[in-house]
């Protein structure tokens, strides 16, 4: 597997377990580092998307 296709599979999917993806990750430091920067956004965005929706939002929204 090459960069580019390690970086595309994880762009898919961050958590995907592929075993030519992981020989490549742990072979090469540039991978490693976009897989840690990948998983970080990700989890910054599970983390914002889990924010509680303020109660009434809705009938505010629809006033508005």
């Amino acid at each position: 597997m090459q960069c580019l296709e390690f970086r595309q599979l994880k762009l898919t999917d961050p958590y995907i377990n592929n075993q030519d993806a992981n020989l490549h990750r742990d072979g090469c430091a540039a991978c490693r580092a976009f897989e840690k920067e990948i998983l970080g956004l990700d989890g910054s965005i599970q983390e914002a998307l889990s924010v509680d929706v303020p109660e009434g939002i809705a009938a505010k929204i629809l006033l508005n």
